[in-house]
């Protein structure tokens, strides 16, 4: 700013004459503290555009990579025979009586992948499978965005896949790490473990496993010790 000597005005930068008087301004005593401020207004005067279109570019990158579903199958195809094993042993883990213990009950990814795939067919996921990994449990899950959309003769499915990282800690699956589509949740990982956690819960025969004491994970099988 410019204070007019005479009438005590304020005068914005660039001014030759006062707006309140008219006098001629002292253009020699623009301070360099006044060049300054002249350039940081004009910069973002000309730049602030720019400061509303880089956060919308991020929002729509995170929320391309979120509900851009990631489709790859993971873990062994299960099969009719192995959801009756997993049947079988869940069956015989809800018999045992109070303060009895089953040791080290051993599940096949293909018997895990089976029951989910055959027994559980209300889960209602478009796809939900398991990847046993040494010292790790992989869970994929893709569901329905919502209902199909038909465009002229094409009929579209939009999907939310959500993947979750176990590892057995003290007899419980605990969640390290998670992605929505391929967006890496990081520390809000309990998104994708509660939306799976929904999906499983419907399954009461599962309840038994609370119960777990010990679990262990190896390449394409989980070995479970169960106290009721």
């Amino acid at each position: 700013m410019i204070i007019c000597p005479k009438c005590g005005a304020e005068n914005q930068l660039g001014r030759v004459f006062c707006g309140g008087c008219s006098s001629k301004l002292d253009l020699d005593s623009i301070s360099r503290q006044n060049i300054s401020d002249m350039t940081k207004v004009s910069w973002i005067s000309q730049n602030w555009k720019m400061f509303l279109v880089i956060p919308l570019v991020l929002l729509v990158v995170i929320l391309g990579l979120a509900f851009w579903p990631s489709v790859d199958e993971i873990g062994q195809k299960g099969t009719p025979g192995g959801s009756k094993r997993v049947e079988n042993a869940l069956r015989m883990l809800g018999n045992l009586r109070v303060g009895q213990v089953y040791p080290l009950q051993e599940m096949r990814e293909q018997d895990v992948n089976g029951y989910i795939e055959y027994a559980k067919k209300e889960f209602g996921a478009t796809f939900l499978r398991v990847q046993l990994l040494p010292g790790v449990t992989v869970v994929k899950l893709v569901k329905p965005l919502f209902k199909d959309i038909k465009i002229g003769s094409r009929l579209f499915s939009p999907k939310l896949s959500f993947t979750v990282y176990y590892m057995p800690i003290s007899g419980k699956l605990v969640s390290r790490k998670a992605t929505m589509g391929h967006l890496p949740l990081g520390p809000l990982k309990g998104l994708a473990n509660g939306v799976i956690a929904g999906y499983v819960a419907s399954a009461s025969e599962l309840l038994v496993l609370n119960g777990a004491t010990e679990i262990k994970i190896d390449q394409g099988k989980v070995a479970i010790t169960v106290k009721k």
